[in-house]
């Protein structure tokens, strides 16, 4: 069966065959590269006194990593294998700034957008892989 791309199942049987949210690729480009330049982005924004949501936050990896730089952060996730390993890796590396949350932006009974977090609470929004609601 072919999936779509992005779609709740795609995640899912994403979850299932591997351990986090990644891509398995071999890069070409040396550095600086996408990712280094994404997280050279977000720590120019980012100081302690702000308060981030880390949208699609996947298994957690950018999150616990900027926490330390962070007031706080609100991490999540649709997919529940995910948040389990990022709550996992969290409590391994002792980090209590991040709150991490199972939960779905798109409302599938009136199809509204939302985020886990309280209007006007967040300084900051990141999404590492690019937001998706489809």
């Amino acid at each position: 069966m072919m999936l779509t791309p992005h779609s709740n199942e795609w995640y899912d049987e994403l979850a299932r065959r591997q351990e986090g949210y990644f891509y398995p690729w071999k890069s070409t480009i040396e550095e600086p590269n996408g990712e280094t330049q994404y997280l050279k982005l977000v720590e120019k924004h980012i100081s302690i006194d702000k308060d981030v949501l880390d949208v699609g936050c996947g298994h957690g990896e950018v999150a616990l990593d900027i926490a330390h730089k962070c007031k706080t952060i609100i991490a999540y996730d649709r997919v529940p294998s995910f948040i389990n390993l990022a709550k996992s890796e969290q409590e391994k590396r002792n980090i209590h700034k991040v709150s991490f949350i199972c939960f779905n932006s798109k409302n599938q009974t009136n199809k509204k957008i939302s985020v886990p977090a309280k209007n006007n609470s967040i300084d900051l929004v990141i999404s590492r892989r690019g937001l998706f609601i489809g």
